[in-house]
């Protein structure tokens, strides 16, 4: 009975992970709003506080969230070719937010050097990034996490976790990168 269970718990666990980074992003999103609100009325932002978002934002995702994701992908298309429309989505979607971000990067290195910086284009920027991002993940989620539980065998939970434990061999590095995210993380969530 133990043996049955196990499996199931794995699985949860995996999908919980990648919620709980989607988690984290989206109150990313609300502190890029908060900014993008200060834009709007036309005061000045905390210029490096935005540059560790956009650092964040830009750069954890295809380090640790995106190969988390790719591998159970690649269990669902396997499994069925119905996922296949969501999953191309998710991937024009990740490429999408990986070119906003870069831009919105871009400006925010701008401003911090005092260059010259579009405050308007750099508020339509943020606010399509929020925007693309809550629908991205509001989508993976109900799309392919949800149905990943019912439609995965145990033995595809098994080759995703073999899969994710193939991507890391140097664990050790991926930590001390993935606890230095962690802390930039609660840093801009919880400034003292």
């Amino acid at each position: 009975m133990q043996a049955s269970v196990r499996p199931k718990q794995l699985a949860e666990s995996y999908l919980e992970v990648l919620c709980d980074e989607h988690r984290h992003m989206a109150l990313l999103y609300a502190c890029l709003e908060d900014i993008a609100t200060q834009l709007a009325g036309g005061s000045d932002i905390d210029v490096g506080r935005m540059h560790d978002i956009m650092r964040y934002v830009s750069h954890y995702p295809d380090l640790f969230h995106h190969p988390r994701e790719e591998v159970l992908f690649r269990q669902l298309r396997r499994v069925s070719p119905r996922f296949s429309d969501a999953i191309n989505h998710a991937h024009r979607e990740h490429k999408e937010l990986r070119a906003l971000a870069n831009q919105i990067e871009s400006l925010v290195q701008a401003m911090e050097l005092d260059e010259v910086h579009d405050r308007t284009a750099l508020l339509l920027q943020i606010r399509e990034f929020i925007s693309l991002g809550r629908r991205h993940m509001a989508r993976e989620e109900q799309e392919l996490f949800a149905p990943a539980l019912d439609q995965l065998s145990v033995e595809c939970w098994a080759r995703v976790l073999e899969d994710y434990t193939a991507l890391s061999p140097d664990q050790h590095c991926e930590h001390a990168m993935q606890d230095s995210y962690e802390r930039l993380y609660e840093d801009v969530v919880h400034p003292d």
